[in-house]
């Protein structure tokens, strides 16, 4: 865990740093790891989700594996179209509808109660507050409809809107613009997505494997946590 504070602290005491620190009022948060869990939306779901085609729609999970991890970079980007994706896991399949697998793999992410609580008080107290993922479009528009806490986000940055994907600059620089802010806190369950905040000038704190958050080591962590 190099350059991250050590100091690991719960979800609930990093909101307390964030409302007591000086700076602008306003964070963003990942979407997958962080405000939804499971299936493809998280590292250790991604198992589940893979064997879960191969036992509805006799997609072998090395296979559909594959097809995701080559087809991802392009279609977060939005290089090419979502459909695309679920049309080559339905031709490694048995007969299967791509409409069938895209719903079968939205329907396994669960909403992170915790950070859903963040997003909530945050959001009462006057944050200004943003999703900002690399993901398809299209399935931030099905959790809208899905999940009432959607409708707290100020903004929602998806990379296959947008054409480029965390952690680049351009990433950033349309998130930073589209918050109308600089300088707001950043939350994600991967480092290298938060050292990219970083450079782009947002606070970040990292959301390890084990569910505890890190503030970055540039910020310190009130005495009384």
């Amino acid at each position: 865990m190099q350059g991250v504070n050590h100091t690991a602290v719960s979800s609930d005491d990093v909101m307390r740093l964030m409302l007591e620190a000086q700076g602008e009022r306003a964070v963003a948060f990942d979407i997958g790891g962080v405000l939804l869990d499971g299936g493809l939306m998280s590292s250790a779901g991604e198992d589940a989700a893979f064997l879960a085609l191969e036992e509805r729609f006799g997609i072998p999970r090395a296979v559909g594996a594959q097809i995701w991890c080559d087809l991802l970079d392009a279609s977060e980007r939005g290089e090419i179209a979502e459909a695309v994706v679920f049309e080559t896991l339905a031709a490694a399949g048995d007969d299967c509808d791509p409409n069938l697998i895209r719903q079968t793999l939205l329907d396994m992410p669960r909403p992170v109660s915790n950070t859903v609580a963040i997003l909530e008080t945050l959001h009462e107290r006057g944050w200004r507050t943003a999703a900002a993922s690399n993901h398809l479009m299209g399935w931030a528009a099905e959790w809208r409809n899905r999940f009432s806490w959607f409708d707290l986000l100020d903004t929602v940055v998806i990379s296959s809107d947008i054409g480029a994907r965390k952690p680049s600059d351009e990433f950033f620089a349309e998130l930073s613009r589209r918050m109308g802010v600089t300088g707001a806190w950043f939350v994600d369950d991967r480092l290298e997505n938060v050292q990219g905040a970083e450079r782009s000038g947002f606070r970040g704190i990292w959301v390890a494997p084990d569910g505890m958050w890190y503030p970055r080591n540039t910020y310190a962590i009130s005495a009384s946590l």
